[in-house]
């Protein structure tokens, strides 16, 4: 990766929470425990370190063959890695991953999954498809777009070279144009795609023309400047042997990214208090849930996906509006609660395809809730139709502080879901 490449990379938290039966096998590589806290339910707070994945050698993605991507489901008890795109600041993603294997780093050629993820949305990645889970570390860089169509057709290191490009600042009004060409140069291993590429830094250009053009005029504000149309962000490398046992995990993307533009006076209860568009608060959430649940009750877990809220309570308002079922208390950025999985509850009481059920979010201990929504948006994020009694599912807080709705440039606060594997 070269140096211009390393300058758009952010800074990411890797916060690898405790598994419900067994840890991380390589603690010394994370780093120092995180301040999530206990509680209790038995959840805990993880752990906390940071690593900037720009520093392994990326080759040339020509190198790498195309994906190709089993989307089977595995069976339960099989290994396999779900990510889950709880990104606050962009309506799409997709993810670039590298394998490290015996010191080597090699970025597969195709962004993952095919077509990317929307907001909320999940993805599953079978062992021994692209990399072996138990053996290999894995290095993965986030590629946040305004919509799938700006990268449609463009491998890793194109959208790379052309993230570089367009996270430039603006030419000075006497230099001309934004050169279409300019990417070659920072992505010179880069020959194909070229007029994908030129088209996108193209509708750049333009939109950077016409913020040039208004500012001349001392009459008309200056706009705000534009967010970059594709933006790329290197997450903390999960490293070789972290994912040994034969289970499900989860990784979860959360948080801003940030960057030029991404900006407003409320940004810190959208993105976190330790937010600013140069130091954002991108984060990566890694745990292994517990897959089972008696044969006649569902299997609950909450982990906290978002910066924005610091401590978290998720109760169930049933459809029959009995009392409320409280599923988990003390919810910090990274933990997963309870960690044995709540299992006093069944399919029916529970209602989700009931509207008069509802998902809701307490924050530090009151019981005022400050979020409080019906199940659809959740079970249509999660591309699940209805709980199941005798699974187990990991309900996963993202996005903005509640109370701030999607404006701008980021997405709703949601409770998305996953089932467990």
């Amino acid at each position: 990766m070269t140096a211009s490449m390393r300058s758009l990379v952010f800074a990411s938290v890797l916060v690898l929470a405790p598994f419900a039966e067994g840890c991380v096998s390589d603690h010394g590589v994370l780093g120092e425990p995180g301040a999530g806290g206990s509680g209790n339910d038995g959840g805990s707070g993880g752990t906390r370190a940071t690593h900037d994945a720009a520093t392994e050698p990326v080759p040339d993605a020509a190198a790498a063959p195309p994906a190709q991507v089993d989307t089977g489901t595995p069976p339960v008890g099989t290994r396999s890695l779900t990510f889950v795109n709880g990104v606050t600041d962009s309506p799409w993603a997709a993810f670039c991953l590298s394998v490290v294997h015996d010191g080597k780093t090699t970025l597969l050629a195709s962004p993952f999954p095919a077509g990317g993820l929307a907001y909320g949305h999940s993805t599953l990645l079978a062992d021994d498809t692209l990399l072996d889970l138990a053996a290999d570390g894995l290095a993965p860089s986030l590629v946040l777009a305004s919509s799938p169509d700006v990268v449609k057709g463009l491998d890793c290191a194109h959208i790379f070279a052309l993230a570089v490009v367009l996270a430039a600042p603006p030419s000075p009004p006497d230099a001309g144009p934004l050169d279409a060409g300019a990417h070659r140069e920072a992505g010179s291993s880069v020959s194909s795609h070229d007029a994908a590429i030129d088209a996108v830094i193209s509708d750049a250009a333009t939109g950077m023309d016409a913020s040039d053009d208004a500012s001349s005029e001392a009459s008309v504000p200056v706009p705000p400047v534009p967010i970059a149309a594709v933006r790329v962000a290197a997450l903390p490398v999960v490293p070789a042997g972290a994912l040994s046992e034969a289970r499900g995990y989860l990784l979860v993307a959360g948080g801003c990214a940030g960057g030029a533009g991404v900006t407003d006076p409320s940004e810190k209860s959208v993105c976190g208090e330790l937010y600013t568009p140069g130091t954002p608060t991108l984060s990566e959430f890694v745990v292994a849930p517990r897959a089972t649940a008696p044969t006649g009750n569902v299997g609950l877990s909450v982990l906290g996906g978002t910066p924005a809220l610091t401590q978290v309570d998720l109760g169930l308002v049933p459809a029959l509006n009995g009392d409320l079922i409280t599923v988990a208390t003390r919810v910090a950025p990274g933990a997963l609660r309870p960690l044995a999985s709540y299992t006093g509850t069944t399919e029916s009481t529970v209602g989700a395809k009931n509207p008069d059920a509802q998902v809701e979010l307490f924050a530090f201990g009151s019981d005022v809730p400050i979020y409080k929504q019906g199940w659809a948006p959740t079970l249509d994020a999660g591309g699940i139709a209805n709980l199941v009694n005798g699974s187990s599912y990991t309900l996963i807080v993202i996005g903005p502080f509640p109370g701030f709705a999607k404006r701008n440039w980021w997405n709703d606060p949601l409770v998305t879901v996953v089932e467990n594997r």
